[in-house]
């Protein structure tokens, strides 16, 4: 079946061709054509033979109920693989490795190993949450695109089969997680805790990563100093920015380091919408034109994702 139509000047058509997925193109007169739709939501999860082999053990699963953050930590500080379910992550994730510490990092298949990724959105920290009338009970930090998600999360009998169950936007992750015994291979690490190496920074695989801070005090103290612009410029071009040491300017960079322009910096607590310690830095950039940063840092080396409109990545120097 087909469909046609016109309107002022455009034209259209939907259809299905060859019995294939479901195509369509909108355009100018003269230059409909077929073209796939685009998809930006969850995509199901690929396996590896890994996977499946680790998958065979699943069993039934069931809510339940973290009393603390204790008994998250005690549940969850396992290796997971992904077995089913949708998400938009990289096809190479294969689940999670959860650290005594609520930390997790991804975990990827390497031929018939596991390995784990770091850096920004592949790291993290899982969370107890507990909202009135039921609602979620876990929160999975660091989290990108949005920096956090809220699920419900299951368990099995055993305790080895888990189910993340999205709550929220067709973007977050909905899976089902087998633990396992396999090892885990992490990369090595060139730099030490708080190295600041300037543009040596862009292509370093980060770690240590946090987007949650106890005090605005400690969010100010992460950012003072110096940074390179790896990416994005904060949609300037300058080479990097300073910011002070009280959270209260910036000064725009050039390439030899001198400052080059200034303005203002407020920082604003948004903990009683977002919850967990999130700030927002407000940069002035010029008469009523504010770029809103909503920062995540890695320790190792220094590095910053800004997380603003222009998807701008820091290294310290």
């Amino acid at each position: 079946m087909e469909l046609n139509w016109s309107q002022s000047e455009l034209t259209g058509t939907i259809g299905v061709l060859d019995g294939g997925a479901p195509v369509g193109y909108i355009g100018q007169p003269g230059r409909a054509a077929w073209e796939p739709t685009q998809d930006t939501g969850r995509q199901p999860l690929a396996l590896s033979e890994l996977q499946r082999r680790v998958c065979a053990s699943m069993t039934p699963t069931s809510r339940v109920t973290f009393d603390s953050q204790e008994t998250l930590r005690q549940s969850l500080v396992k290796r997971w693989v992904v077995c089913s379910g949708t998400a938009r992550v990289d096809p190479a994730f294969a689940g999670f490795e959860v650290h005594a510490d609520g930390r997790w990092h991804e975990l990827r298949v390497d031929g018939d190993a596991l390995v784990a990724a770091q850096g920004f959105g592949h790291e993290g920290v899982f969370a107890r949450v507990e909202f009135r009338g039921g609602g979620f009970n876990l929160a999975i930090l660091d989290w990108l695109p949005w920096g956090y998600q809220f699920a419900n999360a299951e368990l099995s009998a055993d305790g080895n089969t888990l189910r993340i169950q999205a709550q929220q936007t067709d973007s977050e992750l909905d899976a089902t997680f087998q633990a396992t015994d396999l090892a885990v291979r992490y990369p090595p690490q060139p730099y030490e805790p708080g190295a600041r190496v300037g543009l040596a920074a862009c292509d370093a695989h980060e770690r240590d990563v946090t987007s949650r801070f106890g005090s605005q005090r400690e969010l100010t103290a992460l950012m003072a100093g110096r940074w390179r612009f790896c990416r994005g410029g904060l949609g300037t071009d300058y080479a990097g920015i300073e910011f002070s040491t009280d959270g209260t300017r910036y000064y725009f960079l050039d390439a030899g380091g001198a400052r080059v322009a200034s303005g203002m910096v407020w920082i604003i607590d948004t903990s009683s919408m977002n919850g967990m310690g999130f700030f927002q830095v407000n940069v002035e950039t010029g008469i009523n034109q504010v770029l809103a940063l909503t920062p995540i840092f890695a320790s190792t080396p220094l590095k910053m994702l800004a997380r603003d409109d222009f998807e701008s990545v820091l290294g310290g120097f």
